[in-house]
């Protein structure tokens, strides 16, 4: 099972070629699938050496970087029916896929004035949230 999202990042220049956050949702057939999609193409580097085993994680963000400059970025949830997704998950990959994003647009934390974090953390929880199916979240 594989299932990718996708969501235009409005602030800080997205556009077509630009700020594309990918949501996928996958068992572990899917993940193999992922990998093989993430690799292919103009991909020249990424912030991770190479992937996780699959039952090593619940989430995952991954940042790619394009030879022509461009960034896009993927959260990645290990799904498994016994264990759905919960807030906890999707606020920690948040955060990492925050600080990819404002660090790829010269965006530098300030702890007197952590709002640029703190606005793109939240609309990204919400990008997660709205695109996971609700059989697959955690229900409290």
């Amino acid at each position: 099972m594989l299932k990718i999202k996708k969501e235009l990042v409005p602030l800080y220049h997205g556009n077509s070629k630009k700020g594309i956050l990918h949501i996928a949702i996958c068992d572990e057939k899917g993940y193999k699938q992922l990998i093989e999609t993430i690799d292919k193409g103009d991909t020249v580097a990424s912030n991770i050496d190479s992937y996780p085993p699959f039952k090593e994680f619940a989430g995952l963000a991954y940042q790619r970087n394009h030879e022509k400059g461009h960034k896009d970025w993927w959260v990645i949830f290990n799904y498994n029916p016994k264990k759905k997704i919960n807030i906890d998950t999707i606020a920690h990959e948040s955060l990492h896929i925050t600080r990819m994003i404002l660090d790829s647009r010269g965006v530098v934390f300030d702890p007197n004035n952590d709002e640029p974090f703190a606005y793109m953390t939240g609309w990204i929880a919400q990008a997660i949230y709205n695109n996971i199916p609700k059989n697959m979240l955690k229900q409290k």
